[in-house]
């Protein structure tokens, strides 16, 4: 029955669903099938002396805490190292401000609003006047 849920659990609409309402599902003929059969004929059950023996590549606990331990000390470790470094992005307004006074003045005025324009009207002069390289031999 567990089998059957799960396996139509896929055909049924979640953002639909209510678990309070009558839904619909839209199975194909051949899913229903293999369900009913999978519900009909479960299948051998395992045997205790098919379960597979205790790996013995795994690390034990102890090995895990000690390597657990050590990453966090290299963490502590790394943060007190930061946070020993001098912290030099402060008054950024004010240099901000220094750097703009060093700007000399016929610099500091925007451009004009034809600027764009005439940029656009001397990079087209200049494709007019360009020619393409020769063809490779």
């Amino acid at each position: 029955m567990l089998a059957s849920a799960l396996v139509l659990s896929g055909c049924v609409d979640l953002p639909k669903a209510n678990p309070f309402a009558e839904t619909t599902m839209t199975a194909s003929p051949a899913i229903v099938a293999e369900v009913n059969q999978a519900e009909q004929s479960p299948g051998a059950y395992p045997r205790l002396s098919a379960i597979p023996p205790v790996p013995t590549d795994v690390r034990p606990a102890s090995a895990w805490k000690s390597a657990v331990v050590s990453e966090w000390a290299l963490k502590r470790n790394a943060e007190a190292t930061a946070a020993q470094i001098p912290f030099t992005l402060s008054d950024t307004e004010g240099w901000a401000k220094a750097k703009q006074a060093q700007i000399p003045a016929d610099q500091t005025t925007p451009p004009p609003a034809d600027a764009k324009a005439e940029t656009e009207a001397y990079a087209q002069s200049l494709r007019g006047r360009a020619t393409p390289p020769p063809p490779p031999n």
